[in-house]
């Protein structure tokens, strides 16, 4: 992401409209959106740090797209394709230490999507991509896979004793997860604020940013749950209550719906032309699709192949 930073930046200084933008943000939004802002002002950059975020994470998803389409087309499809047109680009391609199913690469800093998307490449498949991660998008391609192998409790010790301990930290983490859980949802039926509920646990709030059902990422929520599991519960949960304990790889999670924002109508207004195309397209499409069926039936109607068989009757004469 940060390749894209000044990209950001520039698109900024040039919109004329940004002042305007973000003090629409910042009125739709209200001033306890951002609630480790002390000033309007310190709100109003936190703002901007976001609009250059979001601007960032597009450029960057929209690069490694057209990257591994350009990968797509190369034939034979093989892994060694990646390094090959990343070469003819200047680019690096790393190869990463080994890692198993279960833990991602320690050098890369990538959830279980990268794992889960790195075990179903094969020789038809070679490639994924692109992967959200805390820095970026990620493509990757097959480079080998390694055979399994039993190794001496002395070689593992070490993982193993780590590994109970992860697990006893997550059970304990969701046992009092629930616990807060039951707790919240008790003081918001008695009149009281999430936040105070939360600083009365010592729990400090997590704000990302603005989620819509069309959202497709989020690197703020993706660098810590599925993306899908917590718009499912943002968007199963009334304004002003609180989701259930829901539980995540590490741990687990609690949405708190603070306010369903208004329709922003700059954004509206801009995007409007193209999905009124999208509209037009698609009906337009079904319409070809209707009137080809039909004739099609016309056609073929006195076709050999397609004429249905007469029903007969048999009698007998005598």
């Amino acid at each position: 992401l940060s390749n894209y930073l000044a990209q950001a930046e520039q698109e900024l200084a040039v919109n004329t409209n940004l002042v305007q933008q973000i003090e629409s943000t910042y009125e739709r939004l209200g001033t306890n959106y951002f609630s480790d802002a002390k000033t309007p002002e310190e709100a109003k950059a936190k703002i901007r740090e976001l609009m250059i975020k979001d601007r960032q994470v597009t450029a960057a998803r929209k690069e490694a797209n057209a990257l591994l389409t350009q990968v797509y087309n190369l034939e034979p499809r093989k892994a060694e394709n990646l390094s090959t047109l990343a070469a003819s680009k200047g680019l690096a391609v790393q190869v990463s230490e080994p890692f198993t199913s279960g833990e991602p690469p320690e050098s890369l800093k990538v959830d279980a999507t990268f794992t889960r998307e790195a075990f179903k490449l094969s020789s038809d498949e070679p490639f994924a991509g692109p992967i959200a991660g805390e820095d970026g998008f990620y493509l990757i391609a097959a480079n080998k896979t390694l055979p399994s192998e039993v190794p001496s409790l002395d070689q593992i010790r070490e993982r193993v004793t780590s590994d109970f301990k992860l697990i006893s930290a997550i059970t304990m983490a969701r046992q009092e997860g629930m616990e807060f859980a039951a707790r919240l949802t008790n003081a918001l039926a008695a009149g009281r604020s999430f936040t105070s509920v939360c600083a009365e646990a010592r729990l400090k709030p997590v704000l990302p940013a603005p989620i819509a059902p069309g959202t497709t990422n989020s690197p703020e929520v993706e660098a810590h749950v599925n993306l899908l599991l917590f718009k499912r519960a943002v968007f199963g949960t009334a304004i002003g209550a609180a989701s259930p304990f829901v539980n995540s790889q590490d741990g687990g999670f609690i949405v708190y719906v603070q306010s369903k924002l208004p329709l922003d109508e700059a954004v509206v207004q801009a995007q409007l032309p193209r999905f009124t195309e999208s509209i037009r397209n698609a009906m337009q499409n079904e319409a070809f699709q209707n009137w080809f069926r039909k004739e099609a039936e016309t056609g073929l109607r006195d076709v050999p192949y397609f004429r249905q068989p007469a029903a007969m009757s048999g009698a007998a004469r005598k």
